[in-house]
């Protein structure tokens, strides 16, 4: 797919699972893949462009690779998806270092072309309507270009046609900026961004240009609509650089606020940065606790299970504690015991997912018939970061069969499972039915002597 494709824009053709019960897939990342640049849709199995991504050919970041699992709700199995990142023409962008020019001061213009840029003519222009034509400044054609007197009150802009990668023709132009005069009063803030740790304070610098000839005071607002707060900055003559102090009592980290100017004085203009953000920083604790995730235990629910040979399975308990805060892969591994034990048992999955606040999940085991016999252990493999195997890191599968016995002619046998007591004849008292001989074909019942169909 492209570069610079936007939020939502489909990645290929869904990544699809089939389900050997027929029940509803449900498809998800596995922990740690792809969340940053892309997302699936549930139900679909599509995967999109992530409303954060920024895939850039440039960058080198030219090919992705995500963990897509399918999972019923109780079994999951994973895939790998490789997403290839195509290069396309990406446009130039060209800016100016102030948002306001001032006669004498000197502005740059900056151009930057991800794919490349050469052979630039470059062309400084003014207008003096607003911006609805304009006209070269003669000598105007470097990076750099000074206003003059007659500049004043007039719009300034920079225009760069260029090659690059993709071939020539290329145009850009930058933002238009008003001139003002030389003795104007221009405010700025002394950087964009400033850190400050939780419960700390920092100085933003405010920053006049001239230096002020008599006292001057500008407003500095500190933080958002109903919680900003407001503190006038004084210059006294002389001064170009004052501080105003911003506390970050009561923020976290990662906490951001702004600080921007009031209304400002009459003939004072803001120049860029016309805002600063001041941000909480992480502290070395903050980090340790960020990178490593909440550790959790897996084991089996029982030491041993048993599935009847051709019969029901045996269903086998899986918990994760404490619950999952993320989504978890636990592989699963198993071996026997006896002659082809391995083989015969069927339902032992490749892995067991949980998923956000799951704790138990559940699989059947069985055993088929024609089992050769022997048993299988039940076994966790290499468990993913933050996981760790409890008490009960291995469970025993053993098949449990109906035990037959020899016949021994003319000898009643008691046909309750739970007796299996052999009696010489019929006794009275007894439900004549529920006796039988081992051999015969039919129930012969003492009292009449007529042979009715086998139990």
């Amino acid at each position: 797919m492209a570069e610079n494709s936007s939020a939502g824009t489909a990645v290929g053709e869904p990544v699809t699972a089939t389900d050997a019960n027929g029940d509803e897939l449900a498809y998800s990342f596995a922990a740690g893949s792809g969340e940053a640049s892309f997302e699936i849709e549930g139900s679909t199995g599509r995967i999109t462009v992530g409303s954060t991504a920024n895939l850039d050919y440039e960058s080198g970041d030219t090919e992705s690779t995500v963990e897509v699992v399918a999972s019923d709700g109780m079994l999951a199995d994973t895939a790998t998806v490789t997403i290839t990142v195509t290069d396309a023409d990406d446009p130039g962008r060209l800016r100016l270092d102030a948002t306001v020019a001032r006669v004498g001061a000197r502005v740059t213009a900056t151009l930057s072309d991800q794919d490349g840029s050469r052979n630039k003519r470059r062309r400084w222009q003014r207008s003096s309507d607003g911006g609805a034509a304009w006209t070269n400044i003669s000598g105007a054609t470097g990076r750099f270009y000074t206003p003059v007197a007659s500049d004043e009150g007039t719009l300034l802009r920079a225009v760069f046609t260029y090659t690059d990668g993709h071939g020539p023709g290329r145009r850009a132009e930058s933002a238009a900026v008003p001139v003002v005069g030389a003795a104007t009063p221009v405010v700025s803030f002394g950087a964009e961004t400033y850190s400050v740790a939780a419960g700390g304070s920092v100085d933003v610098t405010v920053v006049l240009s001239p230096s002020a000839t008599e006292t001057l005071a500008v407003d500095v607002t500190v933080g958002g609509s109903a919680e900003a707060e407001t503190r006038r900055v004084k210059f006294g003559a002389g001064d170009s650089r004052r501080p105003r102090a911003v506390s970050a009592a009561g923020l976290a980290a990662g906490d951001t606020v702004a600080v921007t100017f009031g209304t400002l004085p009459a003939g004072v203009v803001a120049d860029v940065p016309s805002e600063a953000r001041v941000i909480v920083r992480e502290t070395g604790a903050d980090r340790r606790k960020k990178s490593r995730p909440a550790p959790l235990t897996v084991e089996y629910g029982e030491p041993s299970y048993t599935a009847q040979a051709g019969g029901a399975g045996a269903a086998v308990t899986v918990r994760l504690s404490p619950a999952a805060d993320r989504e978890v892969l636990v592989p699963v591994t198993f071996a026997g015991t006896g002659p082809g034990a391995t083989a015969s048992y069927l339902g032992v999955p490749g892995s067991v997912h949980f998923a956000h606040g799951d704790s138990v999940r559940t699989f059947t085991v069985e055993a088929p018939a024609e089992a050769p016999g022997g048993q299988v252990t039940l076994g966790f493999g290499e468990l993913p970061g933050g996981v760790s195997a409890g008490a009960l890191a291995a469970s025993v599968v053993e098949p449990a069969r109906t035990r037959t016995r020899r016949c021994s002619k003319n000898r009643w046998t008691w046909a309750s499972r739970s007796w299996g007591a052999r009696w010489p004849r019929a006794r009275a008292g007894r439900s004549a039915a529920a006796w039988r001989l081992p051999c015969a074909a039919g129930v012969v019942r003492p009292e009449s002597g007529r042979t009715a169909r086998p139990a």
